[in-house]
């Protein structure tokens, strides 16, 4: 007669969870790699970056906007002035250590469209000694 093998079903369902813990760590590991954040002003964007739970520092940053470098050095914050208000840019990071690349991130950002108002003065001088002022206002974007 043959015996049977019996093995503890609970024992089966906590190697099971066991290892697909084990798995799923693997394939969803802790945020990682070159972290980017904007701060939009009018015709400025400020750019703010870190690399995040790496076991190299970089030794410096190369910043891209669209394909012109922008900045190359070892901040990790950088002021781009100069740019159109209400335009959208594009932005390549790439984190370098010792002539390797680390990691590279992009970034969209768009700068602050303003309003500016225009007032148009008409003036008239009325009898009296009194004066007619009007105005016009326009807002240009």
């Amino acid at each position: 007669m043959k015996k049977a093998l019996f093995i503890p079903i609970n024992l089966i369902i906590f190697t099971f969870s066991v290892l697909t813990s084990a798995i799923a760590a693997k394939q969803n590991p802790l945020a990682s790699g070159l972290q980017v954040t904007s701060t939009t002003e009018y015709k400025n964007i400020i750019l703010k970056f870190v690399m995040i739970n790496s076991k190299k520092l970089p030794d410096k940053y190369i910043i891209k906007r669209n394909t012109l470098k922008v900045y190359e050095g070892t901040n990790t914050n950088f002021n781009d002035s100069g740019l159109k208000s209400g335009t959208t840019y594009n932005y390549t990071f790439e984190a370098w250590s010792k002539g390797k690349l680390l990691d590279t991130a992009t970034h969209s950002a768009t700068t602050s469209a303003i309003l500016i108002q225009q007032i148009g003065i008409n003036s008239s001088v009325q009898s009296d000694k009194k004066m007619l002022i009007s105005w016009i206002n326009q807002y240009i974007v």
